[in-house]
């Protein structure tokens, strides 16, 4: 669904691949969305997924999902990946509980991780400078890291 493209389904949508490359295009379930990258990547630049039930994102190595990319869901998820880029105003938000787990974290430039029942976000290193923000608007927020924290330039 790459430049502009769309996949949509009133059900639920699965997809099983090995890379994803969605810059721009939308991939949107009225019920649910499940993606198997099988270990491979998934370039999701400028682009939306959405569900309004569950959200699943399998074997993830590496997420792009910076110029305003957006990954949401109406219900709680977690994204587990090696590298996780968040950055230039990507967005992924839950309206339930959201955990984030991965070796790296990019959330600079603006980015917004948000998990509106409560955000846990583990792992390696986070950068959330220049104007990232990470929010829960009526859950606990939980940061675990066994690296750096960058939160310089009006990270929140």
């Amino acid at each position: 669904s790459a430049d502009g493209g769309e996949i949509s389904a009133r059900g639920d949508l699965r997809l099983t691949v090995e890379r994803l490359v969605q810059r721009q295009g939308r991939l949107i379930g009225e019920r649910g969305v499940s993606l198997d990258l099988r270990g491979g990547d998934l370039d999701n630049q400028g682009g939306l997924i959405s569900a309004r039930g569950p959200l699943s994102i399998e074997r993830l190595n590496v997420l792009d999902n910076r110029q305003g990319g957006e990954i949401s869901s109406q219900q709680g998820f977690e994204l587990l990946a090696r590298r996780i880029d968040n950055g230039q105003q990507g967005r992924i938000i839950s309206a339930g509980k959201l955990r984030l787990d991965a070796d790296a974290l990019g959330n600079a430039g603006a980015g917004l991780l948000s998990g509106w029942q409560g955000l846990t976000v583990t792992g390696g290193s986070l950068d959330n400078s220049a104007g990232g923000t990470l929010s829960s608007k009526d859950g606990e927020l939980a940061i675990s890291l066994g690296g750096a924290l960058d939160n310089h330039g009006q990270g929140a």
